[in-house]
């Protein structure tokens, strides 16, 4: 049986006066796309804060690939191969598309991203870049300013530039929250390629559930910090108890 690529183990993580996430325990197979969603305040941004060391773990583990990541540096997760987009795009908005993405692909050569821009870089990663840009359909727009970017390419930006890290596992903080729906569409169908083509294992939270519905593979529910259910799409939606604390919102 192959060794999950993440694993919680009775996670939790206090603050003084509040639990925000408490004795969490799951598995996430290799090449899986497993959606985590909630109401708001649920623990789900706690959870990738922990996985990927930016918060400290009260209690509890953290394994990747079998091996025990807890509390290790946030760089250090990178490098092991654990990347993360944000909710709102972080990007170099002065910088160009792509050298937001040549900057990225540096990052994970370890080389120096000052001394390339100033010799102007080498073909083989200029290559690499080029070849993102195509995957994530920037292209395009890889000579115009990040901070000029529509919602939708700002997020694909942030995605492309998590990928030239070359990550085995991939946490998507609210991959379609602000854009339109043809972006919306789009995005889906750039995240199934990547996870199906790619082999990227994938978690992803998200409040969009036509979005969770048509992507993931299982569901994990959060509520209050705790594990509330887990299992297909189609009987998570139906749980009388997850329509109660959060599909009934509306959302």
């Amino acid at each position: 049986m192959a060794e999950a690529a993440l694993r919680f183990d009775g996670l939790t993580k206090r603050y003084p006066g509040a639990t925000a996430l408490s004795d969490v325990s799951m598995e996430i197979a290799p090449g899986e796309l497993r959606a985590i969603i909630g109401p708001n305040g649920a623990g789900k941004s706690t959870l990738f804060g922990l996985i990927t060391g930016v918060h400290d773990v009260t209690a509890g583990h953290v394994y990747y690939f079998g091996d025990d990541i807890t509390g290790r540096s946030p760089s250090a997760i990178v490098r092991m191969g654990i990347g993360r987009a944000f909710q709102v795009a972080r990007l170099f908005t002065q910088l160009t598309v792509f050298e937001n993405t040549l900057a990225a692909v540096h990052a994970h050569n370890n080389s120096s991203w000052w001394f390339f821009r100033r010799l102007g870089g080498c073909r083989r990663e200029h290559e690499r870049t080029d070849t993102i840009l195509e995957e994530f359909d920037l292209a395009d727009v890889a000579r115009m300013s990040a901070g000029v970017l529509s919602q939708g390419d700002k997020k694909r930006l942030e995605l492309a530039m998590a990928r030239a890290l070359d990550p085995k596992v991939l946490l998507l903080d609210e991959p379609t929250a602000g854009m339109s729906p043809s972006e919306t569409e789009q995005t889906v169908a750039l995240l199934r390629r990547l996870h199906v083509e790619g082999g990227l294992t994938i978690l992803l939270t998200e409040h969009d559930m036509s979005v969770v519905f048509a992507l993931a593979g299982e569901v994990t529910v959060l509520n209050q910090g705790e594990v509330l259910t887990s299992g297909p799409p189609e009987a998570v939606r139906d749980d009388r108890r997850v329509v109660d604390v959060y599909l009934g919102e509306g959302t």
